[in-house]
């Protein structure tokens, strides 16, 4: 799954705040019987353009990584 958010939750935190989506969409998921998903974070996606280019580049590299091995 990927996720996209205007500021950058990869590392948990942002300001004070914590990623709810990831934990919300993952225990939903799980509800309905779906539980092999993996979470790609892409984030910042608004603001000054060198860290949105930056989360991209590392948006692709993992899902590159991850189309290596499906």
């Amino acid at each position: 799954m990927i996720l996209a958010s205007g500021s950058d939750f990869a590392t948990g935190m942002n300001r004070g705040r914590i990623d709810m989506a990831t934990p919300y969409l993952r225990d939903i998921l799980r509800f309905i019987g779906i539980d092999n998903v993996r979470f790609v974070p892409i984030g910042p996606t608004t603001g000054p353009q060198q860290p949105i280019e930056a989360a991209r580049d590392r948006a692709h590299r993992r899902l590159a990584a991850m189309a290596a091995t499906f």
